[in-house]
This record gives structure tokens, C-alpha cells and sequence, in this order.
């Protein structure tokens, strides 16, 4: 990856954001899952000056779902430091529009790296539709990467790992976002916040996978799950909804210590 090719690139998108009291974790350094917001965030401004973000998506009875992302963590700025987030549209991949994150410092300095699959759906039939049609004002840049993969399926295998109940969490009116459903982000955030307390004070959160499998609503109940890989920083987790068991997503997180 050329940084000096993705900065200086004329379609690569970027807005600058200042860390704010509210979004350091206790370790005084941005809250990793505002940091997935803040991906989020810039991807829809730069759709929005394409007329494809999700007000322009909604009138046509269509709007954007996030299907997986993975994010590298470098380095997490402190507060009241300024960042800048870099984002393109990779590529489209069957169903699934690609969309490529790259975060730096004032620096210049590459702190944190993310690849994200994408789809459009019909808001009446819940279904996705493809999007070639919706992207084609925006410029794919195929050869410009974050990171080296694509993240259509997922990249481990966790059939024979033993998952623990961690806690249990709710879908509440503030997780619910503009789909009527509970916001990508916020998965990350009940998975942190019934995680172990012993790994989040102590370690360091590297890297983050997510597969979104279906969709929870307000008031459904959700019960989530850790499972320990072979050695002690890697783990898996999947959140599923208490009254079907519906497996709602997929996660896996890396940590260093």
C-alpha cells in the first residue's frame, strides 16, 4: 500500500475528525467502536456526493446495509487529536460493493486500515439487489488496496470451538438506526461490553472482523458468545437472538498484550 498514492489520489474521498471527550474509552484513547463509526460516517458522506447515500437510496425504496468489515488497528489517537479518514470503493464482487478505509494522523501516519463489503436492499422485500446500477457515478479504483483481501466469506472456521455465554444484551431505541434496525456498530459494541473484563484492561484490540448474518429489531433479546482459539489473542464470537436462536453475526477479534 502507497500512502502518498491514496492521500493524493483526486476519487479518494477523506474527512478530518477531532477526538472529543465522549469518544476516549478509560484508557483516554478513541473508543474502538467510534472508530467504526467514524468509518462509517465519512463512506456515507462520500456517497452522498454521488447521490447514493442512504436518503438518496430511501426514496427509491433501496438503502445501503454493511455485510462485513474488518479493521486493523495501528495505533488509536487521544483525545482531542485530529485524524483524517481516507476512503474509495474498491470494486464490485456479485451482490457486494467493496469499500476501502485508510486512517492517519496529522502525521501522516497510517494508524489504523479497513476493508468493508457492502450491500443494497429493497427496503419492501428485504432483499439485496445489485448494485452496479446505484455506483456507477463513483469511480472504482481496483488497484489502490487497505488491505490485500476480500471479505465476501469468512476467513475462519469455527465449528469446533467451544463457545462460553458471555452476557446477554437487548436491542434498545438508541441502537436502532435509520433501517429500523439495530445499527451495524452497535454489534460490536454489546460484543465488547459483555467481553472479559481481564482482556480489555489489559490488552490491546488489533484487529476486528465482522459477518452480519440477519437483522435485530427493538426489544429483541440477544445472548453473546466467546470462544478461545488456540493460543490467547485471538477469539471468536457470534451474537444470536435468545427467542429462535438466530445467528446473527459473526465476529473474531485479535489482541495484544
Amino acid at each position: 500500500m502507497n500512502i502518498k498514492e491514496i492521500v493524493d489520489h483526486d476519487s479518494v474521498f477523506y474527512k478530518e475528525y477531532t477526538v472529543r471527550t465522549y469518544e476516549v474509552d478509560f484508557k483516554g484513547r478513541l473508543n474502538p467502536v467510534v472508530l467504526s463509526f467514524l468509518l462509517q460516517e465519512t463512506a456515507s458522506h462520500h456517497a452522498a456526493t454521488a447521490s447514493v447515500d442512504i436518503k438518496d437510496l430511501l426514496k427509491m425504496d433501496k438503502t445501503w446495509m454493511l455485510s462485513r468489515i474488518k479493521i486493523k488497528i495501528l495505533d488509536l489517537p487521544v483525545w482531542k487529536e485530529t485524524i483524517r479518514v481516507y476512503t474509495w470503493p474498491v470494486t464490485v464482487k456479485g451482490l457486494f460493493a467493496v469499500r476501502d478505509f485508510v486512517v492517519v494522523n496529522m502525521n501522516g501516519d497510517v494508524i489504523a486500515l479497513s476493508t468493508s463489503s457492502w450491500l443494497i436492499v429493497d427496503t419492501l422485500r428485504r432483499r439485496p439487489v445489485r448494485v452496479n446500477n446505484y455506483i456507477n457515478k463513483m469511480k472504482l479504483l481496483p488497484e489502490i488496496r487497505a488491505i490485500e483481501e476480500f471479505i465476501i466469506k469468512p476467513d475462519f472456521d469455527d465449528r469446533d470451538l467451544n463457545y462460553v455465554e458471555t452476557g446477554k444484551s437487548e436491542v434498545y431505541f438508541s441502537d436502532i438506526d435509520i433501517n429500523s434496525h439495530l445499527t451495524s456498530m452497535k454489534y460490536i459494541e454489546k460484543l465488547l461490553d459483555n467481553f472479559r473484563n481481564e482482556v480489555r484492561k489489559k490488552g490491546e484490540l488489533k484487529e476486528l472482523t465482522v459477518f452480519y448474518n440477519s437483522e435485530a429489531v427493538l426489544d429483541d433479546k440477544l445472548a453473546i458468545y466467546t470462544a478461545s482459539a488456540d493460543d490467547e489473542y485471538n477469539f471468536y464470537h457470534k451474537i444470536e437472538r435468545c427467542n429462535d436462536g438466530k445467528n446473527l453475526c459473526n465476529m473474531k477479534t485479535v489482541w495484544e498484550f
